[in-house]
């Protein structure tokens, strides 16, 4: 869990193996200074990263990094809660829409033209001699440039030029389908035949390329999301666990206690008496980068 609303991380390394597929529930940004052949998976999608490129990472999206850099791999990664950054925004400015607009178009990539990235490098440098330094005001200043780089991304998501990214975008279009499929569906019927059948593919070839593009099997993944959806729905919404049960697709109301528990370590009525947000089970495939993800078992 972020000790606070807001962590900043600059990490350098000359050898270093990928992040397995995890999630989280606060928004990511990474910013890629240096590093060749590098690659980050995001929902289905692959992204073949230059130096200079910007991912945007929102609440609870699969992701994952293959690293095969023999040089420098140098990166800004920061997490940022988003009930805090919806709060530095305002009536006019909501400054989670870039996040929330990876939903909509499926792609989380952000490549600036020279002049843009030189400024968001700037105030990022500003941002990290903020937020390691201890002068005075320099809660104020955090917050500040965080406003300041989250526009700068936001304005950068809303006029993206596909032509600068789209051959280092892999997409497989019958994952890309059965995400959308499942995400539109969840508290409906989910089973492998009804998605092969929708998606005019075999079960076999859909399971097979699901697992290769995601990292879950289809029915982990769906596991996955209708947890969340009940952890949303237990925290935030006056519901009946029962009730959070049939809305989330889960069949089966013992199952559902079974499978909850598992995963957050105590059953859904215990849980939703809890403050808070939940943090997760601690994994630690590599402690200086994300020691935050949840892994799916």
């Amino acid at each position: 869990m972020m000790r606070r609303n807001f962590e900043l991380l600059h990490l350098c390394d000359r050898r270093l193996k990928g992040v397995s597929d995890h999630y989280h529930n606060y928004y990511e940004v990474y910013f890629l200074n240096s590093g060749a052949d590098v690659e980050y998976q995001i929902e289905g999608v692959s992204y073949t990263l230059r130096p200079g490129d910007i991912l945007i990472i929102n609440c609870f999206d699969v992701h994952k990094s293959i690293i095969n850099v023999n040089s420098l791999y140098d990166r800004v990664v920061f997490w940022i809660d988003p009930q805090y950054l919806r709060s530095l925004g305002s009536k006019e400015t909501n400054l989670c829409r870039c996040f929330e607009n990876t939903v909509l178009r499926s792609r989380n990539l952000i490549r600036l033209e020279k002049e843009a990235l030189y400024t968001v490098k700037s105030t990022l440098g500003k941002l990290e001699k903020a937020y390691f330094g201890e002068n005075f005001g320099n809660d104020l200043l955090i917050e500040s440039h965080i406003r300041e780089i989250m526009i700068m991304l936001n304005r950068a998501c809303l006029d993206i030029k596909e032509e600068r990214i789209e051959s280092d975008i892999c997409v497989n279009k019958i994952v890309e389908s059965a995400l959308r499929l499942i995400t539109e569906n969840l508290s409906a019927d989910l089973s492998l035949d009804r998605l092969s059948n929708e998606l005019f593919v075999s079960k076999y070839h859909l399971s097979r390329e699901f697992k290769k593009n995601v990292g879950y099997t289809i029915h982990q993944y769906i596991t996955l999301k209708r947890l969340l959806m009940a952890e949303e729905l237990l925290l935030f919404n006056d519901v009946s666990v029962t009730e959070v049960c049939t809305r989330c697709g889960f069949r089966d109301y013992s199952n559902f206690i079974r499978t909850f528990t598992k995963y957050y370590g105590m059953p859904p009525g215990q849980f939703s008496n809890t403050s808070g947000r939940y943090t997760g089970t601690v994994r630690v495939n590599d402690s200086a980068y994300d020691e935050h993800a949840v892994e799916i078992g």
